[in-house]
């Protein structure tokens, strides 16, 4: 379900599939909403909340200007009603990348997935905890 749902998101069918959206439940929205730090790097996560109940990610990466510029475009989150889980698109060095996401507790559990074409994604091999920020 993971990669189909980056295929879903990215290809813009997501609204024609009605297990995909970007109306989030309003617990989710709650509890996402604010800063998370990815473990063991500088890579922040800043989800705000958007007008029609769903929520924008802004990646602050703390490194390398070009893919640190890209990577701030804010981009909306996805929503899985089938397996709970969470998507969003963002900008790699190179290639596109899909982070798949679930809540867990007090961290953010995700999986990077990356596409060459912009339509089929593949596993990247990378998994990452996100923690809420610290200020």
């Amino acid at each position: 379900m993971r990669v189909a749902l980056a295929v879903l998101f990215v290809t813009g069918t997501a609204a024609a599939d009605p297990d995909v959206t970007r109306r989030l439940p309003d617990d989710a929205t709650t509890t996402l909403a604010g800063c998370w730090r990815v473990r063991g790097d500088k890579e922040t996560w800043t989800f705000t909340a958007t007008a029609d109940h769903g929520l924008e990610v802004v990646r602050e990466l703390g490194r390398d200007a070009a893919e640190a510029t890209r990577a701030r475009i804010a981009r909306p989150v996805m929503f899985s009603t089938k397996d709970h889980s969470f998507a969003f698109a963002a900008a790699g060095r190179i290639h596109g990348l899909m982070a798949i996401f679930t809540i867990d507790h007090a961290a953010l559990h995700a999986s990077w997935f990356s596409t060459h074409d912009g339509k089929s994604y593949f596993f990247t091999g990378s998994n990452v905890v996100a923690d809420r920020c610290k200020h």
